[in-house]
């Protein structure tokens, strides 16, 4: 349990210390905007994913979707979903722990599900807020959060050698387009969009991502 409370004090002192572009975002006099396009950016700048995965175009029926697998066995991801009306607008982003007890599986991912945990909170909640989710987290504590913006879900499943806790931050604002370009946007010259960007991204770790998964299988 310290060697828990370590890693959030370390993730929490880490991010204070260099930011997220959200943070900075907020406190800036343009509106609050998430944009399904804008978070995935901003996640591949600050996670370290083992590999990624984005949710294939020809799924209609489903709102687009970006993966983000972290830890050893993938014990923690990261998803990040689109609304199912309006695909640049985020919907909901959720974090997945899977915490076993086995041996062979013990603390594989504890250090990046908290230090995950600390970009989120950081990201989406008031400070009295981030501190009473991480310790309901800490404690196994389900819990719903009411925010302004966002609402903080956090449930746990409990099966013989594994507890899953799954957090969701559910978005609460009609999408609607930021009055001044991003700042990833503005330092390109080629002054490519969005979308053309997150497939560039992407792209880089397409091998590595099927590389993970043959070995997966």
């Amino acid at each position: 349990m310290f060697l828990k409370y370590q890693f959030v004090v370390l993730s929490c002192v880490s991010l204070f210390l260099t930011g997220c572009s959200m943070s900075f975002f907020r406190m800036s006099k343009e509106p609050v905007v998430f944009g399904f396009q804008r978070e995935i950016i901003d996640v591949k700048y600050e996670i370290n994913c083992n590999w990624k995965h984005r949710s294939s175009p020809e799924l209609v029926h489903k709102a687009p979707e970006f993966g983000c697998h972290l830890g050893t066995q993938d014990a923690v991801s990261l998803f990040v979903r689109a609304d199912n009306e309006n695909h640049k607008r985020l919907d909901s982003m959720q974090l997945i722990w899977k915490e076993w007890s086995l041996n062979v599986y013990k603390n594989t991912g504890d250090k990046e599900a908290f230090s995950t945990l600390a970009y989120l909170t950081k990201r989406f909640l008031h400070r009295v807020d981030e501190v009473k989710l991480v310790k309901h987290v800490i404690d196994a504590q389900p819990i719903t959060i009411k925010g302004e913006y966002i609402d903080a879900v956090y449930t746990v499943e409990q099966m013989p050698n594994l507890r899953t806790h799954i957090i969701t931050f559910k978005n609460k604002l009609p999408y609607q387009p930021p009055k001044v370009k991003e700042k990833l946007l503005e330092a390109s010259p080629s002054e490519k969009t969005p979308e053309e960007i997150l497939d560039e991204l992407i792209a880089e770790d397409a091998f590595k991502a099927e590389t993970t998964n043959e070995v997966a299988e």
